[in-house]
């Protein structure tokens, strides 16, 4: 159940999103929920999330859905098609997550021609709640200026909280770099965790051949360039790469400073 506006309820049952009106009696004053519209889906919905007019549910046997409330009844925005077995979900102004049975997460952008693949990621713990929101009121101190902007929580039934933000374009890059020979310089000691990131999967083979996780960034691994002294042979292959494409152009001082800046942006 989710709050609508001031006066409206989104509530699924079954396979069935309802709105209802929250209106007070004349004579009594006492309150009464009222049925406005309905949206009956295939299957069992197993999530459902509110921003602002836009409603978004999750089927237990497929995705994710986009609807859209007027004001008197739903409209059917977007869906995705791709069998993922849904378990939860959450938007923002510009991006829908959710997560499935096999631990991974999916993004989608809200664009105007219906929401379209962002972003797959394998989490690897069983995600039990996905939000809107953060940790701190303070999280977002600095707007637009901040490296980061945190927007969802994440919850697993083994107790860990996550936060899942988001940034611009040219610093996602950014990210996706560092990222990538992050990676590969701590692959040889210790194992491929970008591939082990790769969507899972026990039910179906995805469209890609050798699918890649995309659209999200490891802050875990990140943070592993934070345990290592400047003169650490594994510095000079995250500074350099493995070819000069991947070169970073960043000194060890000013890639510490750029990691602790996004850890700090998280509370």
């Amino acid at each position: 159940m989710c709050g609508l506006g001031d006066a409206y309820l989104a509530v699924i049952v079954n396979t069935i999103l309802v709105v209802y009106q929250l209106t007070r009696k004349a004579a009594t004053n006492e309150l009464q929920l009222k049925p406005v519209d309905q949206w009956i889906h295939n299957y069992m919905l197993s999530s459902l999330v509110v921003n602002g007019s836009d409603i978004v549910i999750g089927d237990t046997f497929q995705s994710v859905t986009l609807l859209r409330w007027t004001g008197s009844e739903i409209k059917l925005v977007s869906k995705d098609y791709e069998t993922v077995n849904s378990l939860n979900a959450t938007l923002d102004d510009t991006h829908i997550i959710q997560s499935n049975v096999d631990n991974n997460l999916f993004s989608y952008k809200n664009e105007e021609d219906g929401i379209q693949p962002s972003g797959r990621y394998h989490f690897g713990e069983v995600i039990s709640s996905l939000v809107p929101g953060s940790v701190s009121t303070n999280a977002a101190r600095g707007g637009d200026k901040a490296l980061a902007v945190p927007k969802h929580l994440l919850f697993t039934s083994g107790g860990r909280i996550s936060v899942i933000s988001k940034c611009d374009d040219e610093r996602a890059m950014k990210l996706h770099n560092i990222q990538r020979n992050i990676g590969a310089a701590f692959k040889s000691d210790h194992y491929d965790v970008l591939s082990w990131r790769a969507p899972h999967t026990s039910i179906k083979t995805f469209s890609d051949d050798i699918p890649q996780a995309s659209g999200f960034i490891d802050g875990d691994l990140l943070l592993r360039f934070l345990e290592l002294e400047s003169d650490s042979p594994l510095v000079k292959k995250i500074l350099n790469g493995t070819k000069r494409a991947e070169r970073l152009d960043m000194e060890y001082g000013e890639l510490r400073e750029f990691i602790e800046e996004l850890q700090t942006t998280q509370y």
